[in-house]
């Protein structure tokens, strides 16, 4: 049985924010949108313009996607090749146990396409710890390097514009953490990412980068 990965290839160079991977373990929660025979005035017509929020449509192979990201939800939507624009459209949930969570994403959906602000009840995370806030704005960092920013500029993002303008000098520890969290990303590039997944034989041995 296969654990992990991604359905299909993922250009390596897109943006984070725009790249719209769909992860193997995804698809039994896939929310999938089919036409139907229905001209009644109850069944919604499908505009993909009715969803005001951030969207990326990529193609599969076989079928559009529209990965959909929104203030506390993001999901993905596979569309039916028949789905035509105006068109009455329904839903096809899958007959296993993830119905319920498959059913809360139709209803994040039909509040979007409503104009609404969708609920997102189906999760708690609890308050990440300081070394996950380290990790990511050492990425964070090391993108701004990438792009061509001084380490001034990357603390102004990173930490706040009133800060950088009290703190910030040629030989601040405001300037000494961030050159120590620009190293820390460039570890992370290099191999040292294979910490975050712990000291698992599985993951660690034999890989080259």
């Amino acid at each position: 049985m296969q654990s992990g990965g991604c359905n299909f290839v993922v250009d390596p160079d897109a943006d984070a924010r725009e790249a719209a991977p769909l992860w193997l373990d995804e698809e039994h929660t896939l929310v999938r949108l089919v036409p139907m025979n229905n001209e009644g005035a109850t069944c919604s017509r499908f505009d993909f313009w009715q969803l005001r929020c951030a969207r990326t449509i990529v193609h599969d192979g076989s079928n559009l996607r529209v990965c959909v990201r929104a203030p506390r939800v993001t999901f993905s939507l596979h569309l039916d090749n028949a789905l035509a624009a105006d068109k009455p459209f329904g839903f096809v949930l899958p007959a296993s146990d993830s119905l319920n969570e498959v059913q809360r994403t139709i209803a994040q959906f039909a509040a979007l396409y409503a104009g609404k602000q969708p609920v997102n009840r189906s999760v708690c995370l609890e308050r990440p710890p300081r070394s996950s806030l380290y990790h990511f704005r050492a990425l964070q960092a090391l993108d701004g390097v990438a792009r061509g920013a001084s380490q001034r500029e990357i603390a102004r993002v990173l930490l706040g514009s009133d800060a950088v303008i009290s703190n910030w000098s040629s030989d601040s520890a405001m300037r000494a953490h961030v050159r120590a969290l620009i190293q820390r990303g460039r570890r992370f590039v290099n191999g040292e990412y294979r910490t975050l997944i712990g000291n698992n034989n599985q993951f660690t041995q034999g890989v080259r980068v």
